[in-house]
Protein backbone atom coordinates (compact mmCIF):
# COMPACT_ATOMS: atom_id res chain seq x y z
CA UNK A 1 0.00 0.00 0.00
CA UNK A 2 2.33 2.53 0.91
CA UNK A 3 4.32 2.25 -2.53
CA UNK A 4 0.76 2.32 -4.61
CA UNK A 5 0.45 5.75 -2.21
CA UNK A 6 4.08 7.15 -3.62
CA UNK A 7 3.34 6.23 -6.86
CA UNK A 8 0.03 8.29 -6.48
CA UNK A 9 0.93 11.63 -4.86
CA UNK A 10 0.38 13.31 -7.41
CA UNK A 11 -2.81 11.61 -8.59
CA UNK A 12 -5.73 13.07 -6.13
CA UNK A 13 -8.04 10.51 -8.07
CA UNK A 14 -6.21 7.69 -7.11
CA UNK A 15 -5.28 8.05 -3.55
CA UNK A 16 -9.13 8.42 -3.23
CA UNK A 17 -9.43 4.99 -4.53
CA UNK A 18 -6.85 3.39 -2.55
CA UNK A 19 -8.46 5.01 0.45
CA UNK A 20 -12.22 4.05 -0.24
CA UNK A 21 -11.20 0.53 -0.98
CA UNK A 22 -9.48 0.05 2.62
CA UNK A 23 -9.29 2.91 4.60
CA UNK A 24 -7.71 1.74 7.30
CA UNK A 25 -4.77 0.00 5.95
CA UNK A 26 -4.59 3.25 3.53
CA UNK A 27 -4.71 5.38 6.72
CA UNK A 28 -1.52 3.25 8.20
CA UNK A 29 0.13 3.20 5.46
CA UNK A 30 0.00 7.22 4.47
CA UNK A 31 0.65 8.25 8.70
CA UNK A 32 3.71 5.71 7.85
CA UNK A 33 5.20 8.87 5.80
CA UNK A 34 7.25 11.38 6.42
CA UNK A 35 5.40 15.04 6.26
CA UNK A 36 7.96 16.77 4.07
CA UNK A 37 7.70 13.76 2.12
CA UNK A 38 3.82 14.49 1.29
CA UNK A 39 4.03 18.21 1.95
CA UNK A 40 0.09 20.02 1.41
CA UNK A 41 -1.32 16.57 1.12
CA UNK A 42 -0.11 15.62 4.80
CA UNK A 43 -2.49 18.20 6.26
CA UNK A 44 -5.42 17.22 4.07
CA UNK A 45 -5.08 13.48 4.58
CA UNK A 46 -4.83 14.01 8.54
CA UNK A 47 -7.78 16.29 8.47
CA UNK A 48 -9.85 13.32 6.57
CA UNK A 49 -8.90 10.73 8.68
CA UNK A 50 -9.87 12.83 11.89
CA UNK A 51 -13.06 13.60 10.09
CA UNK A 52 -13.89 9.64 9.16
CA UNK A 53 -12.96 8.68 12.56
CA UNK A 54 -9.81 7.03 11.65
CA UNK A 55 -6.86 6.78 14.46
CA UNK A 56 -2.86 6.82 13.47
CA UNK A 57 -3.31 2.45 14.01
CA UNK A 58 -6.08 2.97 10.62
CA UNK A 59 -9.02 1.71 12.86
CA UNK A 60 -12.09 3.46 13.26
CA UNK A 61 -13.27 5.58 16.18
CA UNK A 62 -15.98 3.19 18.27
CA UNK A 63 -18.28 5.25 18.97
CA UNK A 64 -18.88 5.46 15.23
CA UNK A 65 -18.81 2.39 14.47
CA UNK A 66 -21.79 0.81 13.06
CA UNK A 67 -24.27 -1.29 15.29
CA UNK A 68 -24.90 -4.54 14.55
CA UNK A 69 -28.96 -6.25 13.90
CA UNK A 70 -29.39 -9.00 16.11
CA UNK A 71 -31.16 -11.71 14.54
CA UNK A 72 -34.50 -11.38 16.08
CA UNK A 73 -34.81 -7.89 15.27
CA UNK A 74 -33.67 -8.36 11.55
CA UNK A 75 -36.63 -11.31 11.72
CA UNK A 76 -39.44 -8.64 12.71
CA UNK A 77 -38.60 -6.56 9.93
CA UNK A 78 -39.21 -9.11 8.09
CA UNK A 79 -42.77 -10.87 9.63
CA UNK A 80 -43.72 -6.72 9.65
CA UNK A 81 -43.19 -6.06 6.22
CA UNK A 82 -45.00 -9.37 4.89
CA UNK A 83 -48.17 -9.00 7.10
CA UNK A 84 -48.30 -5.65 5.57
CA UNK A 85 -48.57 -6.97 2.43
CA UNK A 86 -51.24 -9.40 3.64
CA UNK A 87 -53.52 -6.88 5.12
CA UNK A 88 -56.18 -7.20 2.57
CA UNK A 89 -56.60 -10.93 3.81
CA UNK A 90 -56.50 -10.39 7.90
CA UNK A 91 -58.00 -7.40 7.69
CA UNK A 92 -60.79 -7.54 4.72
CA UNK A 93 -59.56 -4.22 3.06
CA UNK A 94 -60.15 -4.38 -0.64
CA UNK A 95 -57.17 -5.85 -2.78
CA UNK A 96 -58.26 -3.46 -5.43
CA UNK A 97 -57.80 -0.36 -3.08
CA UNK A 98 -55.10 -1.15 -1.07
CA UNK A 99 -52.65 -2.74 -3.57
CA UNK A 100 -52.26 0.19 -5.89
CA UNK A 101 -51.55 2.68 -3.40
CA UNK A 102 -49.31 1.14 0.16
CA UNK A 103 -47.02 -1.56 -1.96
CA UNK A 104 -43.95 0.78 -0.97
CA UNK A 105 -44.57 1.42 2.80
CA UNK A 106 -44.54 -1.96 3.28
CA UNK A 107 -41.01 -2.40 1.97
CA UNK A 108 -39.31 2.05 2.66
CA UNK A 109 -40.24 2.60 6.04
CA UNK A 110 -39.54 -0.47 7.26
CA UNK A 111 -36.05 -0.82 5.76
CA UNK A 112 -35.80 2.78 6.89
CA UNK A 113 -35.97 1.09 10.45
CA UNK A 114 -32.93 -1.00 9.72
CA UNK A 115 -30.83 1.46 8.55
CA UNK A 116 -31.35 3.62 11.49
CA UNK A 117 -30.85 0.65 14.19
CA UNK A 118 -27.96 -0.60 11.71
CA UNK A 119 -26.00 3.42 11.17
CA UNK A 120 -27.33 5.21 14.13
CA UNK A 121 -29.37 8.33 13.48
CA UNK A 122 -30.52 12.40 14.36
CA UNK A 123 -33.52 12.56 15.94
CA UNK A 124 -34.84 15.56 13.73
CA UNK A 125 -34.10 13.48 10.86
CA UNK A 126 -35.89 10.71 12.60
CA UNK A 127 -39.11 12.62 13.10
CA UNK A 128 -38.70 14.73 9.56
CA UNK A 129 -38.42 11.35 7.72
CA UNK A 130 -41.33 9.75 10.10
CA UNK A 131 -43.84 12.53 9.74
CA UNK A 132 -43.09 12.86 5.63
CA UNK A 133 -44.04 8.56 5.47
CA UNK A 134 -46.94 9.29 7.62
CA UNK A 135 -48.45 12.68 5.31
CA UNK A 136 -47.46 10.32 1.95
CA UNK A 137 -49.42 7.14 3.27
CA UNK A 138 -52.64 9.26 4.04
CA UNK A 139 -52.47 11.47 0.69
CA UNK A 140 -51.97 7.94 -1.19
CA UNK A 141 -55.05 6.65 1.15
CA UNK A 142 -57.28 9.83 -0.29
CA UNK A 143 -56.41 9.72 -4.24
CA UNK A 144 -59.00 8.38 -6.32
CA UNK A 145 -58.73 5.09 -7.80
CA UNK A 146 -56.43 4.60 -10.39
CA UNK A 147 -58.33 3.11 -12.98
CA UNK A 148 -60.69 6.34 -13.14
CA UNK A 149 -58.03 8.75 -12.55
CA UNK A 150 -54.98 9.11 -14.60
CA UNK A 151 -53.16 11.49 -12.57
CA UNK A 152 -53.43 9.12 -9.58
CA UNK A 153 -52.11 6.51 -10.94
CA UNK A 154 -49.10 8.44 -12.73
CA UNK A 155 -49.37 9.28 -8.72
CA UNK A 156 -49.11 6.02 -7.09
CA UNK A 157 -46.48 5.24 -10.05
CA UNK A 158 -44.15 7.50 -8.86
CA UNK A 159 -45.07 7.30 -5.34
CA UNK A 160 -42.39 4.54 -4.28
CA UNK A 161 -39.88 6.26 -6.05
CA UNK A 162 -40.48 9.08 -3.08
CA UNK A 163 -40.03 6.92 -0.99
CA UNK A 164 -37.01 4.76 -1.78
CA UNK A 165 -35.55 9.05 -1.47
CA UNK A 166 -36.75 9.42 1.63
CA UNK A 167 -34.90 5.91 2.49
CA UNK A 168 -32.27 7.42 1.26
CA UNK A 169 -32.31 10.49 3.78
CA UNK A 170 -32.15 8.30 6.29
CA UNK A 171 -28.80 6.25 4.73
CA UNK A 172 -27.19 9.23 4.70
CA UNK A 173 -28.47 10.86 8.17
CA UNK A 174 -30.18 13.83 6.46
CA UNK A 175 -27.09 14.83 5.00
CA UNK A 176 -28.05 14.81 1.47
CA UNK A 177 -26.09 18.07 0.79
CA UNK A 178 -22.78 16.01 0.12
CA UNK A 179 -22.38 14.35 -2.98
CA UNK A 180 -19.92 11.79 -1.69
CA UNK A 181 -23.19 10.39 0.42
CA UNK A 182 -25.76 10.63 -2.33
CA UNK A 183 -23.37 8.17 -4.34
CA UNK A 184 -22.61 6.15 -1.49
CA UNK A 185 -26.65 5.52 -1.03
CA UNK A 186 -26.25 4.67 -4.83
CA UNK A 187 -23.36 2.20 -4.35
CA UNK A 188 -25.59 0.43 -1.59
CA UNK A 189 -28.53 0.29 -4.00
CA UNK A 190 -26.41 -1.47 -6.68
CA UNK A 191 -24.86 -3.94 -4.33
CA UNK A 192 -28.85 -4.61 -2.58
CA UNK A 193 -30.64 -5.31 -6.10
CA UNK A 194 -28.05 -7.54 -6.64
CA UNK A 195 -28.17 -9.49 -3.18
CA UNK A 196 -31.95 -9.08 -3.38
CA UNK A 197 -32.14 -11.01 -6.75
CA UNK A 198 -29.17 -13.65 -5.49
CA UNK A 199 -31.72 -14.37 -2.50
CA UNK A 200 -34.86 -14.20 -4.92
CA UNK A 201 -33.50 -16.85 -7.16
CA UNK A 202 -32.26 -19.28 -4.35
CA UNK A 203 -35.49 -18.83 -3.27
CA UNK A 204 -37.09 -19.85 -6.33
CA UNK A 205 -35.18 -22.32 -6.37
CA UNK A 206 -36.16 -23.71 -2.85
CA UNK A 207 -39.81 -23.09 -3.61
CA UNK A 208 -39.42 -25.65 -6.68
CA UNK A 209 -38.06 -28.26 -4.51
CA UNK A 210 -40.76 -27.57 -1.89
CA UNK A 211 -43.58 -27.87 -4.76
CA UNK A 212 -42.16 -31.26 -5.34
CA UNK A 213 -41.94 -32.32 -2.43
CA UNK A 214 -45.36 -31.18 -1.20
CA UNK A 215 -47.00 -32.54 -4.59
CA UNK A 216 -46.04 -36.18 -3.52
CA UNK A 217 -48.14 -35.47 -0.61
CA UNK A 218 -51.38 -33.17 -1.61
CA UNK A 219 -51.34 -31.31 -4.69
CA UNK A 220 -53.43 -28.77 -3.14
CA UNK A 221 -51.72 -28.26 -0.32
CA UNK A 222 -48.63 -26.26 -1.53
CA UNK A 223 -51.34 -24.21 -3.87
CA UNK A 224 -52.91 -23.06 -0.68
CA UNK A 225 -49.56 -21.75 0.80
CA UNK A 226 -48.07 -19.90 -1.93
CA UNK A 227 -50.37 -16.85 -1.51
CA UNK A 228 -48.73 -16.41 2.28
CA UNK A 229 -45.03 -18.22 1.41
CA UNK A 230 -44.64 -15.56 -1.57
CA UNK A 231 -45.10 -12.02 0.27
CA UNK A 232 -42.94 -13.03 3.34
CA UNK A 233 -40.12 -14.49 0.48
CA UNK A 234 -40.01 -11.45 -0.90
CA UNK A 235 -39.62 -9.39 2.69
CA UNK A 236 -36.92 -12.06 3.21
CA UNK A 237 -35.27 -10.92 -0.23
CA UNK A 238 -35.53 -7.34 -0.14
CA UNK A 239 -34.42 -6.94 3.97
CA UNK A 240 -31.93 -10.19 3.83
CA UNK A 241 -30.47 -8.50 0.89
CA UNK A 242 -30.07 -4.77 2.13
CA UNK A 243 -28.49 -6.94 5.37
CA UNK A 244 -26.50 -8.91 3.05
CA UNK A 245 -24.57 -5.79 1.71
CA UNK A 246 -23.38 -4.75 4.90
CA UNK A 247 -22.43 -7.92 5.90
CA UNK A 248 -19.97 -8.04 2.86
CA UNK A 249 -18.89 -3.91 2.88
CA UNK A 250 -15.29 -4.63 3.82
CA UNK A 251 -15.19 -7.00 0.78
CA UNK A 252 -12.73 -4.49 -1.96
CA UNK A 253 -15.06 -5.37 -4.10
CA UNK A 254 -18.79 -4.55 -4.51
CA UNK A 255 -20.40 -6.95 -6.59
CA UNK A 256 -22.57 -4.55 -8.46
CA UNK A 257 -20.19 -2.30 -10.52
CA UNK A 258 -18.48 -5.52 -11.53
CA UNK A 259 -21.88 -7.36 -12.58
CA UNK A 260 -22.90 -4.31 -14.46
CA UNK A 261 -19.16 -4.09 -16.20
CA UNK A 262 -19.71 -7.82 -17.46
CA UNK A 263 -23.38 -7.09 -19.00
CA UNK A 264 -22.28 -4.11 -20.71
CA UNK A 265 -21.30 -5.22 -23.79
CA UNK A 266 -23.89 -8.02 -23.33
CA UNK A 267 -26.78 -5.44 -23.55
CA UNK A 268 -25.09 -3.22 -25.82
CA UNK A 269 -25.32 -6.32 -28.07
CA UNK A 270 -28.65 -6.81 -27.33
CA UNK A 271 -29.50 -3.41 -27.60
CA UNK A 272 -27.99 -3.51 -31.50
CA UNK A 273 -30.04 -6.94 -32.13
CA UNK A 274 -32.97 -5.32 -30.81
CA UNK A 275 -32.65 -2.23 -33.00
CA UNK A 276 -31.68 -4.14 -36.27
CA UNK A 277 -34.70 -6.43 -35.70
CA UNK A 278 -37.02 -3.39 -35.39
CA UNK A 279 -35.62 -1.57 -38.11
CA UNK A 280 -35.59 -5.00 -40.37
CA UNK A 281 -39.49 -5.31 -39.26
CA UNK A 282 -40.21 -2.14 -39.89
CA UNK A 283 -42.08 -1.37 -36.55
CA UNK A 284 -43.04 2.25 -36.21
CA UNK A 285 -43.08 3.87 -32.80
CA UNK A 286 -44.88 6.18 -33.60
CA UNK A 287 -47.79 4.10 -33.83
CA UNK A 288 -47.02 0.94 -32.00
CA UNK A 289 -47.34 1.95 -28.13
CA UNK A 290 -45.92 -1.13 -27.00
CA UNK A 291 -42.25 -0.45 -28.88
CA UNK A 292 -42.21 3.08 -27.20
CA UNK A 293 -42.74 1.19 -23.72
CA UNK A 294 -39.60 -1.00 -24.53
CA UNK A 295 -38.09 2.10 -25.47
CA UNK A 296 -38.08 3.91 -22.36
CA UNK A 297 -37.44 0.58 -20.22
CA UNK A 298 -34.50 0.55 -22.13
CA UNK A 299 -33.33 4.15 -21.08
CA UNK A 300 -33.45 3.26 -17.56
CA UNK A 301 -31.45 0.13 -17.84
CA UNK A 302 -29.14 2.64 -19.94
CA UNK A 303 -28.82 4.84 -16.99
CA UNK A 304 -28.53 2.26 -14.62
CA UNK A 305 -25.69 0.23 -16.29
CA UNK A 306 -24.49 3.30 -17.23
CA UNK A 307 -24.14 4.65 -13.18
CA UNK A 308 -23.16 1.40 -12.10
CA UNK A 309 -19.93 0.93 -14.61
CA UNK A 310 -18.79 4.42 -13.69
CA UNK A 311 -18.83 3.28 -9.94
CA UNK A 312 -15.89 1.78 -7.58
CA UNK A 313 -13.86 2.00 -10.89
CA UNK A 314 -10.05 1.77 -11.01
CA UNK A 315 -8.69 5.17 -11.21
CA UNK A 316 -5.51 4.50 -11.52
CA UNK A 317 -5.50 2.05 -14.97
CA UNK A 318 -6.03 2.88 -18.26
CA UNK A 319 -10.08 2.02 -18.92
CA UNK A 320 -10.47 3.19 -22.55
CA UNK A 321 -12.05 0.27 -23.69
CA UNK A 322 -14.82 0.53 -20.84
CA UNK A 323 -15.48 4.05 -21.79
CA UNK A 324 -16.13 3.08 -25.40
CA UNK A 325 -18.64 0.88 -24.81
CA UNK A 326 -20.08 3.20 -22.43
CA UNK A 327 -19.78 6.01 -24.60
CA UNK A 328 -21.22 3.48 -27.13
CA UNK A 329 -24.14 2.76 -25.38
CA UNK A 330 -25.16 6.33 -24.04
CA UNK A 331 -25.07 7.52 -27.40
CA UNK A 332 -27.53 4.83 -28.15
CA UNK A 333 -29.76 6.01 -25.36
CA UNK A 334 -29.81 9.62 -26.91
CA UNK A 335 -31.29 8.08 -30.20
CA UNK A 336 -33.65 6.04 -28.73
CA UNK A 337 -34.67 8.66 -26.68
CA UNK A 338 -34.81 11.01 -29.59
CA UNK A 339 -36.94 8.57 -31.18
CA UNK A 340 -39.36 8.08 -28.27
CA UNK A 341 -39.45 12.05 -27.87
CA UNK A 342 -40.51 12.57 -31.36
CA UNK A 343 -43.21 9.35 -31.46
CA UNK A 344 -44.31 11.16 -27.79
CA UNK A 345 -44.61 14.45 -29.69
CA UNK A 346 -46.73 12.94 -32.72
CA UNK A 347 -49.06 10.88 -30.23
CA UNK A 348 -49.60 14.48 -28.90
CA UNK A 349 -50.29 16.39 -31.94
CA UNK A 350 -52.35 13.30 -33.57
CA UNK A 351 -54.57 12.49 -30.20
CA UNK A 352 -54.40 15.26 -28.52
CA UNK A 353 -52.87 15.90 -24.60
CA UNK A 354 -53.29 14.27 -22.01
CA UNK A 355 -52.11 13.82 -18.64
CA UNK A 356 -49.67 10.22 -19.72
CA UNK A 357 -48.54 11.63 -22.34
CA UNK A 358 -47.32 14.75 -20.79
CA UNK A 359 -45.64 12.80 -17.69
CA UNK A 360 -43.99 10.54 -20.09
CA UNK A 361 -42.77 13.72 -22.27
CA UNK A 362 -41.56 14.77 -19.00
CA UNK A 363 -39.44 11.64 -17.95
CA UNK A 364 -38.24 11.38 -21.54
CA UNK A 365 -36.48 14.74 -21.24
CA UNK A 366 -35.72 14.13 -17.63
CA UNK A 367 -33.79 11.05 -19.18
CA UNK A 368 -32.53 12.98 -22.26
CA UNK A 369 -30.82 15.32 -19.97
CA UNK A 370 -28.93 13.24 -17.81
CA UNK A 371 -27.40 10.95 -20.23
CA UNK A 372 -26.58 13.83 -22.49
CA UNK A 373 -24.64 14.87 -19.44
CA UNK A 374 -23.02 11.31 -18.76
CA UNK A 375 -21.88 11.53 -22.15
CA UNK A 376 -20.63 14.68 -22.38
CA UNK A 377 -18.35 14.17 -18.89
CA UNK A 378 -17.49 10.60 -20.60
CA UNK A 379 -16.16 12.05 -24.19
CA UNK A 380 -14.21 14.68 -21.66
CA UNK A 381 -12.78 11.89 -19.73
CA UNK A 382 -11.48 9.97 -22.78
CA UNK A 383 -10.13 13.03 -24.55
CA UNK A 384 -8.16 13.85 -20.84
CA UNK A 385 -10.03 16.97 -20.35
CA UNK A 386 -11.96 15.83 -17.22
CA UNK A 387 -11.71 13.33 -14.64
CA UNK A 388 -13.70 10.45 -13.09
CA UNK A 389 -14.37 12.59 -10.59
CA UNK A 390 -17.35 14.52 -12.63
CA UNK A 391 -19.17 11.30 -13.79
CA UNK A 392 -19.62 10.55 -10.33
CA UNK A 393 -20.56 13.71 -8.87
CA UNK A 394 -23.22 14.35 -11.84
CA UNK A 395 -24.86 10.58 -10.84
CA UNK A 396 -24.99 12.47 -6.83
CA UNK A 397 -26.37 15.52 -8.28
CA UNK A 398 -28.79 14.31 -10.67
CA UNK A 399 -30.97 12.13 -7.28
CA UNK A 400 -32.31 15.35 -6.43
CA UNK A 401 -33.69 16.26 -10.02
CA UNK A 402 -35.37 12.59 -10.04
CA UNK A 403 -36.37 13.21 -6.68
CA UNK A 404 -38.25 16.54 -7.23
CA UNK A 405 -39.45 14.64 -10.34
CA UNK A 406 -41.32 12.38 -8.28
CA UNK A 407 -42.12 14.41 -5.60
CA UNK A 408 -43.95 16.85 -8.24
CA UNK A 409 -45.61 14.31 -9.85
CA UNK A 410 -47.11 12.62 -6.80
CA UNK A 411 -48.55 15.88 -5.11
CA UNK A 412 -48.60 18.55 -7.69
CA UNK A 413 -49.50 16.94 -11.05
CA UNK A 414 -53.12 15.35 -9.90
CA UNK A 415 -53.71 18.39 -8.76
CA UNK A 416 -52.65 20.41 -11.98
CA UNK A 417 -55.11 18.38 -14.22
CA UNK A 418 -57.71 18.11 -11.10
CA UNK A 419 -57.23 14.29 -10.50
CA UNK A 420 -58.42 14.41 -14.17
Amino acid sequence: MKEKILNNLQNPEGLEFLYRKDPGVFAASFLRLQPETTGPLWAFWCARFEADGIHAAGEKETHKKEKSISLPILILLILTAGTLVKLPDLTGISETYFYPRFPGFALFPLLSVYLMIRNGFLKTVWISVSILFLISGVYAALLPAPDQSQTALIALIHLPFLLWFLTGCVFVNGDMKTIEKRSTFLDFNGEWMVYTALLGFAGMILTGITAGLFSLVDELLFESLMPWIAPYGAALCLIGGAHLVFLREKSTTPMAPVIARIFTPLFLFTLLAYLGIVLFKGINPFIDRNTLMVFNAMLLLILAMTVFSIRERNLFKNEKIQDILLTTLLALGLLLDLIALSAILFRLGSYGLSPNRIAILGLNLLIAGHAAGLLNDIIGKIQGKKGLHHLRSRTGRYLTVYAGWAAFMVFIYPLLFRFQ
